[in-house]
């Protein structure tokens, strides 16, 4: 006994056979009976209205999910929307001046449990190091999902940050 994904295949096939063999036959005698009761059908004032309002509704939707999957982009991909966060940095402050710019890192901090996760250290010295929370504004995706190289400049209590 078939299967019922087989039985719905089959269905859905002899549906398409069905459809292209119509178009076949319109196309070759467009004035057949099915094609002329088709047609009026098809023409009707409110089949015509239910199919604007289709069309509409379409470029309603395809419009939109372009504008939300670039709004998305913007927000939380692109690197021309800073984002602000209070993260550890460690640097040595003696051997880093207020406006000074250096490169730092940040590592991979993702687990299975947690794929989106924010990075939370930045570390901008090779040497042992201190430890200092500041207010860092990011020019670039903040995710963990990899070791980063960044650009920042120091300020007094605060660091910019932009991705390499």
């Amino acid at each position: 006994m078939p299967a019922e994904e087989d039985v719905i295949i089959g269905i859905f096939l002899l549906l398409i056979v069905c459809v292209l063999g119509f178009a076949i036959v319109h196309v070759n005698y467009p004035k057949n009976k099915l094609s002329r009761g088709l047609e009026a059908f098809w023409n009707t004032p409110a089949i015509k209205e239910f199919r604007m309002f289709i069309w509409k509704a379409f470029w309603v939707l395809l419009l939109g999910g372009i504008a939300i999957t670039c709004i998305d982009y913007y927000f939380n991909e692109s690197s021309w929307y800073p984002r602000e966060r209070e993260v550890e940095v460690f640097f040595k402050a003696h051997q880093w001046i207020d406006g000074e710019i250096q490169t730092c890192f940040s590592v991979q901090s993702t687990t299975p449990k947690t794929p989106d996760a924010e990075l939370t250290t930045i570390s901008c010295s090779s040497e042992k190091n201190e430890s200092h929370v500041l207010r860092v504004k990011f020019w670039g995706q903040i995710k963990a999902d990899k070791t980063k190289m960044w650009r920042c400049e120091r300020s007094q209590s605060a660091m910019t940050c932009s991705l390499q």
